[in-house]
């Protein structure tokens, strides 16, 4: 609800196993136990613990990122693409949201140092998140 953001809950997964580079050999080393552990730990989930109005565009939602055994606290900063009607079901209202984050992937125990040490794979990781949110009238 835009007029009530402290009221609202966000709630989202995402597959692990969907991780996507653009390079095959590279992606399916990620899926492994020695990154992701895709078959152990299959999804990445957030779930909103407030969200404020920082502006006219912007949410902050502050909530629980989990990524494999580890949930930490983070803060997204959430920006408002636009709402309207859903035109294959005008009982519905559609918004979009879009967010930037950057995480030191070593916290969430994705990988070891020694790849950083290779200078192969970095520790951070950008993380763009989509969001589109139906709400029915």
């Amino acid at each position: 609800d835009p007029d009530k953001p402290g009221e609202s809950r966000i709630v989202f997964s995402i597959e692990a196993k969907s991780i996507n580079t653009n390079e095959r050999k590279r992606d399916n080393h990620l899926r492994t136990d020695e990154f992701l552990h895709v078959s152990k730990y299959p999804e990445i989930t957030f779930k909103s613990r407030s969200i404020t109005r920082a502006d006219d565009q912007t949410y902050k939602v502050t909530g629980d990122l989990t990524i494999k055994d580890v949930t930490r606290q983070v803060t997204l900063d959430l920006r408002f693409l636009g709402m309207r009607k859903n035109p294959l079901d005008p009982g519905q209202t559609i918004a979009g949201f879009e967010s930037r984050l950057t995480l030191n992937r070593l916290d969430y125990n994705v990988g070891t140092g020694k790849f950083v040490e290779m200078g192969v794979v970095g520790e951070d990781v950008d993380i763009l998140v989509t969001l589109e949110m139906v709400r029915r009238q």
